[in-house]
């Protein structure tokens, strides 16, 4: 087309630039074209004129999780997904883009300059993973065969289709199934794989993916032995060892583990990276001294992340509907952060394996909200990490579709195990998580676990890959029989620790009447700020919060009784100013000290 043909409103040229992949089987050279990219730095991209829309894709770790339960799995991806939507003509505009016509002669003339534009829906614009996904989801949603489209609507993942099953018969199946529901939205799966050669047999020899590695959402995944490989980049080359900030986070990002099935290797690389933060080093200040011993140390560990391999199947004995599924979820904490680990133990006839399906961790937090020191003692840490492990094992929940008997979540903190227990009124730190935790216990059962037998340890402490023992792949026996209930009878130090945490702020309730009348009543008033809003003291965390929520219920009572004389000092402006923080911040004082001696 000529630059001067324009059939839309809008008129948008989007650089691009090749990505070369010579691993890859099919397209090894990609031309990526940027709709981030901006003319000047005042300029609006392209994606910065265009909504995101929703998210439809199902959570990325619940996908792996899932295909890592099935005996058989088959994966496939849709040829040229992107390119299989229309763009609305009037719209078509905005993505132009340049080509020479004689590459071999970079002139930039107006003969050696082609322009095109897209007619499809190009990969690198911000709102395209949505518009494939409710496209996908829109063709499965009506498709006949409404029990494949169900099982690969929760397993399909962009572009790429994950399918469990149990037996090769059933995966021949599927695959032809599965293939049908495409065609009929016009699209086409090719690269099957499976670590069972016959399920994929109903596939020409052109559909199936060449060799025995396959890319399964980062992950290498080696059908031949049915194992996973976590991927390395070693972006520092060995004949340029200056190390910096910038490049010790580059390596940090390439360490790809969304399960956290070396989340202590992980964890060890934050906590350096935070250093880095706290020393005021520079982006691209070189590191020396410690640092820089530390940083190699540490480096030459992470690098043997990739030599680690990683059964696929988590649960091998398991058959069918004969065997019992639980989860035991270990939570644990260090001055450096919390971390939560889950297992997965599976149960049919006398056999039991009990593996790491999902891992989680999380620096302490140096600085509170205000700027000042957290100060969080251990038992706050460690309450952290029951609150990070009580997510944990929601998510994994709703996430497996699996027929679980029991979840139970084990810390070695006798004091958080007595904060969920106790009836008493707590701290607002600790009173809030609490209570979070507690909305699981209808799910959730709470248990003590010997410190010395906690696997979460060596994951909120950060270690080595030589320091992942047997028991961070596989948890000690989780039976009653193993670890009976302990009396949970707290020590001194820790009966100190919990007390400081039961002293919640003394109430004293008043009713502020708005008439005439200088005395606070028994009797409800239909002006009267109720007694309900002294709740508000152990539900803000700040006086600030308390000071502003009790100027708003006083503004909204002037409203209804705009004369009134005890209302006075509340202001007619439509914000909260100074005037009614301090008329609120009165009315508390009167409230609390009236009846005192």
């Amino acid at each position: 087309m000529t630059p001067d043909s324009v059939t839309g409103p809008q008129l948008h040229y989007l650089p691009h630039q090749q990505v070369l992949t010579p691993t890859k089987t099919t397209t090894k050279l990609r031309v990526v074209y940027d709709a981030s990219a901006k003319a000047r730095r005042h300029n609006k991209s392209l994606n910065n004129c265009l909504l995101r829309g929703p998210v439809l894709l199902p959570n990325l770790a619940g996908v792996l999780m899932r295909l890592r339960i099935t005996p058989i799995l088959l994966v496939a991806d849709i040829e040229k997904a992107f390119l299989q939507l229309d763009i609305w003509p009037p719209d078509r505009d905005v993505t132009r883009f340049l080509w020479y016509r004689d590459p071999t002669n970079p002139t930039v003339t107006p003969d050696n300059i082609a322009v095109y534009r897209f007619r499809r829906v190009p990969f690198g614009i911000v709102s395209s993973p949505f518009l494939l996904a409710a496209t996908i989801q829109h063709h499965l949603a009506n498709d006949e065969d409404a029990d494949v489209s169900r099982l690969v609507s929760r397993n399909i993942y962009v572009d790429n289709v994950f399918i469990g099953v149990d037996t090769p018969e059933e995966g021949y199946d599927m695959c032809n199934r599965t293939t049908s529901v495409f065609s009929r939205s016009s699209m086409r799966l090719r690269e099957w794989a499976s670590n069972n050669s016959h399920a994929t047999t109903a596939m020409d020899a052109k559909e199936r993916a060449q060799g025995d590695s396959v890319n399964v959402l980062g992950i290498t995944w080696h059908t031949k032995d049915d194992s996973l490989q976590l991927a390395c980049s070693r972006t520092q080359p060995s004949t340029d060892p200056v190390w910096t900030k910038r490049a010790v986070l580059k390596y940090a990002a390439s360490l790809y583990d969304p399960l956290g099935l070396v989340a202590p290797v992980t964890f060890r690389i934050k906590v350096f990276l935070r250093s880095l933060w706290q020393a005021g080093m520079d982006w691209d200040t070189v590191l020396t001294g410690h640092l820089v011993d530390t940083w190699l140390t540490l480096h030459a560990a992470s690098s043997e992340v990739s030599s680690l391999s990683f059964p696929r199947q988590i649960n091998p004995i398991a058959n069918g509907t004969d065997a019992t599924y639980q989860l035991h979820v270990f939570t644990d904490a260090s001055q450096l952060g919390f971390a939560t680990v889950v297992y997965l133990r599976t149960t049919i006839a006398m056999m039991t394996t009990c593996e790491l399906l999902f891992a989680k961790t999380r620096l302490a937090p140096l600085k509170s909200k205000d700027g000042k020191p957290n100060g969080l003692t251990l038992p706050r840490l460690e309450l952290l990490g029951v609150t990070i492990g009580s997510r944990a094992a929601r998510f994994c929940k709703d996430e497996l579709d699996l027929p679980l008997t029991s979840i139970t979540l084990w810390t070695d903190a006798r004091c958080v195990l007595h904060w969920i227990k106790s009836s008493k009124p707590l701290s607002v730190f600790v009173a809030n998580r609490v209570s979070e935790i507690r909305t699981c216990g209808e799910f959730l059962s709470f248990r003590h676990v010997p410190g010395e037998s906690n696997p979460a340890d060596v994951a909120s402490r950060g270690g080595l890959v030589t320091d992942l023992q047997e028991s961070w792949w596989h948890s000690p026996d989780c039976t009653s029989d193993h670890w009976p209930d302990e009396d949970l009878t707290l020590s001194a130090d820790e009966s100190d620790l919990a007390s400081k945490e039961e002293q919640a702020p003394t109430l004293h309730t008043a009713s502020m009447v708005t008439s005439g009348s200088d005395r606070a009543t028994d009797q409800p008033s239909p002006h009267t700020i109720p007694s309900g809003l002294g709740s508000v003291l152990t539900r803000a965390s700040s006086l600030r919060k308390v000071l502003r929520i009790t100027a708003l219920c006083m503004k909204f009572l002037k409203k209804l009784r705009p004369n009134s004389p005890r209302l006075s000092q509340i202001s007619n402006s439509y914000d909260i100013v100074s005037q009614d923080i301090q008329a609120a911040r009165d009315w508390w004082t009167l409230s609390t000290t009236r009846g005192l001696p």
